[in-house]
């Protein structure tokens, strides 16, 4: 270890190597003591009015709130691991809606395998294992808070972190992150169900009850009911046309399906190639949108040469043959790109 002086003046600066010892540092705030032992830093002790933090090789490191006496974080370790291999491994506090919960994680066999957590109170929060597919989160005062269960063949998710690292307040907590496929309620102080709901993939899907309304959705996309449980048959492609929200209205114009609307919306051929690999379509919508829109939509269907399935693409009203479509689908208006095969 180097003690190294800066900004002292031409020649005034300093360093010295300490091999062995005890080096002590204070000023009017703070004390720094480190312990060195073959030039490594074995032992490390510093405190302000606020914070201790201390560090002892092969053992554990501390930080803690002096003033409100609260570890902030303590972490265990052994000779030459990076965590503890089995036992306490780590402490720590967050807060939650206004509630401090200390957790402490546990390994075995140098891995992660359980988590619990307790209010200033003494009252159990929660206790998670590896493997459980289920956590119940209790409040300060012992009522069922959150209830989480993992879906399908999914395991609760343990790390180095708690499992509720980034959660600051209530609605965080339905962040929380399951193995990406979980169920969750959560109640009120009067055993209310708040919200409740099922994640697939981290996206909100299906009925949920958020705040207490009931609400639908599709990958995280709220779905009216009177759409959500509609059929294609039902949905009226003007109607749909009218609606300003663009992944609600895209959303729509997939349920119908591009068929079933360019069928509805008594769909014109402008132009088809003569294998049928390309028809360029025209819809009349007049009425069904703003008048500072268009009064017509035009697509291009196109076929996958690889996999037969056709796609529905787009294009300006102004188009007047697949050729031209295809072009301006490809960014090449003027017909500068040499367009030997498709694949």
């Amino acid at each position: 270890m180097y003690i190294e002086s800066f900004y002292g003046g031409v020649r005034k600066n300093f360093s010295i190597e300490i091999l062995d010892g005890t080096i002590t540092i204070k000023t009017d705030d703070k004390i720094i003591i480190k312990q060195v032992r073959n030039r490594e830093i074995v032992e490390s002790y510093e405190k302000t009015k606020k914070y201790l933090e201390k560090f002892i090789e092969g053992k554990y490191y501390l930080l803690k709130d002096v003033k409100n006496n609260r570890i902030i974080q303590k972490i265990y370790y052994e000779g030459g691991q990076r965590r503890r291999k089995n036992g306490l491994y780590r402490i720590y506090s967050i807060r939650i809606n206004n509630n401090w919960i200390t957790i402490y994680i546990y390994t075995k066999n140098s891995r992660i395998y359980r988590e619990m957590g307790y209010y200033d109170n003494k009252v159990k929060a929660y206790d998670v294992k590896k493997e459980d597919k289920e956590i119940k989160i209790y409040d300060e005062n012992g009522k069922l808070w959150i209830y989480i269960t993992a879906n399908k063949n999914n395991k609760i998710k343990l790390s180095d972190n708690s499992i509720f690292k980034y959660v600051k307040r209530e609605t965080d907590i339905l962040n929380y992150c399951c193995e990406r496929n979980y169920s969750i309620v959560i109640y009120d102080k009067d055993g209310k169900v708040k919200y409740q709901g099922e994640y697939n993939n981290n996206h909100r899907n299906g009925r949920w009850i958020v705040k207490y309304k009931e609400k639908y959705y599709v990958n995280d996309l709220e779905i009216p009911k009177k759409y959500y449980y509609a059929s294609s048959e039902e949905l009226d492609p003007k109607k749909i046309l009218k609606i300003r929200n663009i992944e609600l209205r895209t959303y729509l114009i997939n349920k119908i399906g591009l068929e079933n609307l360019i069928k509805k919306l008594n769909g014109k051929t402008i132009d088809i190639l003569p294998d049928g690999s390309q028809e360029l379509i025209a819809l009349d919508v007049e009425g069904a949108i703003d008048d500072n829109q268009d009064k017509v939509i035009k697509i291009l269907k196109l076929r996958d040469p690889s996999t037969g399935i056709y796609y529905c693409l787009r294009v300006p009203p102004n188009m007047t043959d697949c050729e031209k479509a295809r072009r301006w689908t490809l960014y090449d208006e003027q017909g500068e790109l040499n367009l030997v095969k498709e694949t």
